[in-house]
């Protein structure tokens, strides 16, 4: 069999068909890399937004816990009553205005707690629904309802 030896590379002798990589071949590795790259890039952004909702879940179970531990060690208060922190349109709790803002770390959050009489008691008879809502930038995160008792 006889084979032209057209390149000295080395000390080794390349045959025709060794020459190199083809132009084929470098594309073809190329858009593989890519691919790979696109899909390995697009499983980070899925990691971070789902880091992001884990975080903002965290922080408003936090928030929605520890507002709710206040309202029920707080004065009963005849319903129907409401609050907003940081204060909006609904001010501070009525029985306390000096509860007004949110501990520090919740910038960007806020929680509305709602009070209203149980349906058929009305007027107030001593349990009360309170719903507390927790927003981060206008968007809702989560609600959750409880009751109070007057003790």
């Amino acid at each position: 069999m006889w084979m032209k030896y057209h390149h000295i590379v080395s000390g080794y002798k390349l045959a025709c068909s060794e020459r190199g990589i083809t132009l084929i071949e470098t594309l073809a590795a190329v858009a593989i890399f890519g691919l790979v790259s696109v899909i390995f890039l697009g499983s980070l952004t899925v990691s971070l937004k789902s880091n992001i909702a884990v975080r903002d879940q965290t922080m408003a179970e936090s928030l929605i816990r520890s507002e709710m531990e206040y309202v029920k060690a707080c004065q009963y208060w005849l319903a129907p009553w409401d609050y907003e922190l940081p204060p909006g349109p609904l001010g501070s709790p009525p029985w306390d205005p000096t509860h007004n803002s949110l501990p520090s770390g919740y910038e960007g959050y806020s929680i509305q707690v709602v009070a209203a009489c149980l349906t058929g008691h009305d007027p107030d008879d001593g349990i009360q629904k309170v719903t507390a809502t927790v927003t981060r930038d206008g968007a809702g995160i989560l609600t959750i309802e409880t009751y109070k008792g007057d003790r």
